[in-house]
Order: structure tokens, then sequence, then C-alpha cells
């Protein structure tokens, strides 16, 4: 393993603190065996591929290790556990980065005093609102299958650490989360944030992505106000995900255009207790789905990609698939979930999102492209439904 990491360290993408966040994460996955106490055999497979992680240059160090520490927590089932695991990423991320780090004090103050409140208080008064979040992460009990005692005793926690970052706030959580993982975030935010600020939230999201990005908060919020500053190109893709003869007038040549259309999308039924703006989101769903089970063409990769599970590391990621692929448990949910949205039990988008979210290995399931495609196939196989409802 050595041999391999040493030429993974020399890759000329890393910089300074990328090579010493991925030392640090190596040496996690080797005082793991002696620290495990809860955690299945094969649990070890989920560090396999951590230093692998830094093939994207642009990965934000802070989030990798907050996500590898919460599995790491999740795996060790022990407090006591995390605290060893927080001082030594603390030392060898100070030793190596002097003062290019300064979120590692909040997780001191994590490691120290085993409050998290506190740590996020002083994150806070700060205003650093991406140590804030990064610690709430830690503690978020949905990234992976927790026992029933771990969730009761930290249930709420997560959502009283995101009630004390003000409305106002969020545009600063978001400026300063790195916008190659905005997905997690987002579904943080829906998570998290009422159906009052939903919009405010990604309108936050909106101003701060590039026009050809604008559709995805679009599209969650149903707010088509916040198409003005989009090209023609992301227009023309937004307005593919609404039902042509919901959204134009009876103009002839129109509705030739929308049978085309309809040959290339697949829609939800009419719902009327459904909201216009979230039968759109479920056709967007749908259409998800199908385009997953179908397998992805260039033109549909671009567009996909904007949902946050792209491609550019999937040749990193297969080898680790061999070994861990999801569980039975996630591939019913995604039946369940596409099962559910045929027959319009969801009153909104967010409820579909945050049932997803609850999927005891939702981080696998936003990371691994190949195995959402197969979970996703397997659940669309069931549904012939889902393929010819236009």
């Amino acid at each position: 393993m050595a041999r391999r990491d040493d030429a993974l360290l020399s890759h000329p993408a890393y910089d300074a603190l990328s090579i010493c966040v991925t030392r640090c994460l190596l040496e996690i996955e080797e005082l793991l065996p002696d620290r495990r106490t809860n955690a299945p055999e094969d649990g070890l497979a989920l560090f396999v591929g951590l230093s692998a992680t830094f093939v994207c240059p642009d990965m934000d160090p802070l989030h990798v290790v907050a996500f590898r520490l919460a599995e790491i927590k999740v795996e060790t089932g022990s407090r006591h556990d995390l605290r060893t695991v927080l001082i030594e990423a603390e030392k060898i991320l100070l030793d190596g980065t002097a003062d290019a780090f300064p979120e590692m004090a909040y997780l001191r103050t994590l490691s120290v005093s085993s409050s998290l409140p506190s740590a996020v208080k002083q994150a806070l008064d700060n205003r650093d609102y991406r140590a804030a979040t990064a610690l709430a992460l830690i503690n978020r009990p949905v990234w992976s299958q927790r026992r029933l005692d771990d969730v009761e005793r930290e249930n709420g926690q997560f959502e009283k650490i995101c009630a004390h970052i003000a409305v106002h706030q969020w545009i600063e959580v978001i400026q300063l989360w790195p916008l190659s993982n905005w997905f997690h975030l987002l579904l943080l935010l829906l998570d998290n944030v009422s159906a009052s600020q939903m919009s405010v939230a990604c309108a936050f999201l909106a101003e701060i992505m590039s026009s050809e990005y604008a559709v995805i908060p679009a599209v969650i919020s149903g707010n088509c106000g916040l198409l003005e500053d989009m090209d023609e190109s992301g227009l023309v893709e937004f307005m593919s995900y609404y039902k042509e003869d919901d959204m134009t007038d009876n103009d002839s040549d129109t509705t030739e255009d929308a049978d085309e259309d309809d040959s290339e999308h697949i829609y939800f039924e009419e719902n009327n207790e459904l909201s216009q703006q979230d039968q759109y989101c479920v056709n967007v769903w749908l259409n998800f789905v199908d385009v997953l089970n179908k397998g992805f063409a260039e033109s549909v990769l671009t567009q996909w990609r904007h949902y946050g599970i792209t491609t550019t590391i999937e040749n990193v990621l297969i080898p680790l698939l061999e070994r861990h692929m999801l569980t039975d448990a996630t591939l019913s949910a995604f039946y369940e979930l596409t099962s559910e949205v045929q027959k319009g039990h969801f009153q909104s988008c967010r409820e579909m999102f945050a049932k997803l979210a609850s999927t005891s290995d939702f981080a696998h399931v936003t990371t691994f492209l190949p195995a959402l495609r197969r979970a996703v196939a397997i659940a669309a196989d069931t549904l012939p439904s889902s393929r010819s409802n236009s």
C-alpha cells in the first residue's frame, strides 16, 4: 500500500496541504484496526480509497476530513475513538500546515470537550460558517447506519446547530463551501431550512453559480425567476423539464415540438394534490431515473452532472465499489421511493430528497455513480410505467 500511496502523493496536482491531509487520512486508516469496537468485518473497505479522493484538485480538505471522521465515528461506535482520531488528525494537519488550517482548532475543541455545541458556538462566534457546518456534518446521524441508542441520544443535535445559522448567514455558508460539493450542501438546506426559507437558500445558490447551473436551484425551489440570467441553451434545458402543453399556448407548431420532446422525456401523470411546481420537480426525478437506467449519452451527462453525481472520479471508485456495493436496504429504498413518486404520495420535492437522504448508506448513493445507476436500474425495471407515462 505504501508504494501506491507514494506514487499518488507525487502526483503533480497535489499541493502541500492536500498531501498533508492525505497522509493524515492514511494515518487514520492505520489506527482503525486497533480502535474499532463495533464495526462489521468489512468496515475497512470504506477507507481503502481515502488518498485517491484527492485526484480531484479542487476538493476541499476540511470537507473531506469532516466526512471521513463522520464515517469513522459511525464505524467505531465510540466517541472515545473519535477523540483519538481527532487528536491525531489535528496533530498531523497542524504540524504540516501551520496557520493554513485554522478550522482544526474547532475540531480540537470537540476532541477535548466532547461538546459539539461549544465547538459550533466558537465557530459561529468567529463567523467561520464553513467550520460550523463541517462540525455539524461530523455529528449528522444519517451518513451511515447508526445504533438506535446513538440516534436517540443525539436526535435533534444537527437541527439545533443549523438553527444557530440565521437566514442572512446562509449566503456566507454557501460562499465558503466548495462548489464541487454543493449537492451535499443543498441536501443540508433541504433537510433543515424551513419551507419559507427554501426559496431564499436557492436564490443564494443561484447568485453564486454560473448561469449554466441556475437550472438546479430553479428546479428545486420551483422559482422560474431564478432563470432570468440563464443563457438560451440553459433555458431550453430547463423548459424541457416541463410538460409542454402545460407551459405553452395552443399554437399547433408548438404542439408538434412538444410531441417530439415527449419522446425524449418521461412525465408524472397529473395529480391534483401536487402544485405545478412540485409536479415538474417530480418529472425531473423521473427523468433522472430514466436517464440513469438507459445510460449516459454525452449530452445527457452534461445535463445531469449538475446534480452532484459526476463521472470525473468514476475510474477511481470502481475498485472500491467491487468491495462495497450498496446494501439491500438502500436498493429497497430506491424501489420504494420511485414507486411512491409514481403514485403521487409526495406533497413536495423536499419530501422526496429527505426520504432519499434517510437511507443508511446515503453517502455512497450520492458519491458512487455506478452503484447509483445499478440501484435505479433495479428499481426502474420493476416499474414499467416509469418508461411510458407521457
